[in-house]
């Protein structure tokens, strides 16, 4: 027995649109049987569905089949993209195989609680975006609006809570104006973006009509952002991450407050994020990973639309150069201080031991290499170097059998007297006394 007579469907030839890209495409079997091929089947059709309407073009001899293989009774009559947040493969050559299972999840999620309220609509994710089109049959006129928009507002509503609490992903949706016919899908499509594109979305009420946005808009002034920018390389320059988050929320609350659509609030901190970058290059921190680190946060916030998203972003970028300025600190520190330690043990019974020579090693300076060490140490090398010799013939002089002038001369001393002189001043006896004590 065929499929179509086991479930009672019937699959259509359907005559794909030529304006539609050919990577949309795959392989389309209108008599195969079994499972996996029925699934296939109503995949493509929604494929070729969404694909047309958003697109332009459709194939009339296709929609009535297509709409009722899915149970539509009438043409859907008003568009939702929703935008998932944190997706920025879109900004890359190809779609991202990690990414996709999420987002035909988000779908999947969206079309069953649109079915389980009984409320007729088509879900597809839209490939190689961060977008899923929801278009939507309401009963509702929207000429009367007040009521239509409430309607509206309600689903979006339920969509947003729905996927945060099963998939803990976030969500915006830009809604068109109504679609009274199948051609206007196309304009609604970049109504939708345009909703999404405008102020950043309230995470509470993170929906947008298009007929609310504004067109006209204040722009930033860049005395105010060059503030800004130089109020957080001050904040970073002193290693206060805690103290970041303020400076930066209130950066992000004056670009809110101009009322700014999404293109120029991106922009805006991209220009931030290049400042700063620039900034720190130039004082040659390492060159690559700040620009690698620039690149995803710019990344990130191309494709951000709420406004806790971008001040996470941001603040992640300038936390990632604080730490990167702690560790050249204290690895410039710490590189010295194992040079030191190490120079120390190999070569203090050497009477040539001097700073002179370490800074040959480490091709230092010597004064600068001196004043290094004694910011690292609190002495000096010469007052360090005797110290050192000193616990080395201490322990000489309790672990072995060696007379003062054998350990005078291994642990570099030219002369022995001056070894005894040296010892009695920092150990307040002498090398004798030390031992006969010790014994």
């Amino acid at each position: 027995m065929k499929h179509e007579e086991l479930t009672g469907k019937t699959y259509p030839v359907l005559h794909f649109s030529h304006d539609i890209p050919s990577f949309f495409r795959r392989e389309y079997k209108p008599y195969s049987y079994g499972y996996c091929n029925s699934f296939m089947n109503e995949d493509l059709c929604l494929q070729e569905f969404t694909y047309s309407m958003i697109f332009g073009n459709f194939n009339l001899d296709n929609l009535s089949q297509i709409l009722k293989i899915f149970n539509i009774s009438a043409l859907p009559n008003v568009l939702m993209i929703a935008h998932i947040e944190g997706c920025d493969y879109i900004h890359s050559p190809g779609p991202s195989t990690e990414f996709f299972p999420i987002k035909l999840n988000i779908s999947s999620e969206i079309a069953d609680l649109l079915k389980k309220n009984k409320i007729a609509a088509l879900c597809y994710p839209i490939s190689n975006t961060d977008q899923i089109a929801i278009f939507l049959c309401l009963e509702t006129p929207h000429n009367h609006l007040q009521k239509y928009q409430e309607t509206l507002s309600n689903i979006a509503r339920l969509i947003i809570r729905q996927v945060r609490e099963q998939t803990e992903e976030r969500i915006s949706i830009g809604i068109s104006n109504p679609c009274p016919s199948y051609s206007r899908f196309t304009l609604a499509y970049e109504e939708c973006k345009k909703a999404l594109d405008r102020l950043f979305m309230d995470e509470n009420e993170p929906f947008q009509f298009f007929r609310e946005i504004r067109e006209e808009c204040l722009s930033a002034n860049p005395v105010d952002m060059t503030l800004y920018i130089s109020k957080i390389i001050q904040i970073i320059n002193h290693l206060k991450t805690e103290d970041l988050l303020q400076t930066i929320s209130e950066a992000l609350n004056y670009l809110a407050n101009l009322q700014l659509p999404a293109s120029r609030i991106r922009l805006n901190l991209i220009n931030m994020i290049n400042h700063i970058g620039d900034y720190y290059t130039n004082l040659h921190l390492e060159d690559i990973a700040v620009e690698n680190i620039g690149i995803q946060s710019i990344k990130k916030i191309l494709s951000a639309h709420f406004c806790s998203s971008l001040e996470q972003i941001i603040f992640n970028y300038c936390a990632f150069i604080i730490k990167s300025l702690n560790l050249k600190f204290r690895s410039s520190e710490t590189r010295l201080k194992l040079l030191f330690d190490d120079c120390f043990e190999r070569m203090y019974m050497n009477p040539n031991f001097t700073i002179s020579l370490v800074a040959a090693i480490a091709n230092y300076n010597k004064y600068y290499l001196g004043r290094l060490f004694k910011k690292i140490y609190g002495v000096n090398f010469n007052q360090f170097l005797m110290q050192y010799r000193i616990k080395k013939a201490q322990r000489l002089l309790k672990e072995t059998f060696l007379n003062i002038d054998e350990i005078s001369e291994c642990v570099g001393f030219y002369h022995t007297s001056y070894f005894c002189t040296v010892f009695k001043k920092l150990v307040r006896k002498s090398p004798k006394q030390y031992r006969d004590e010790s014994v």
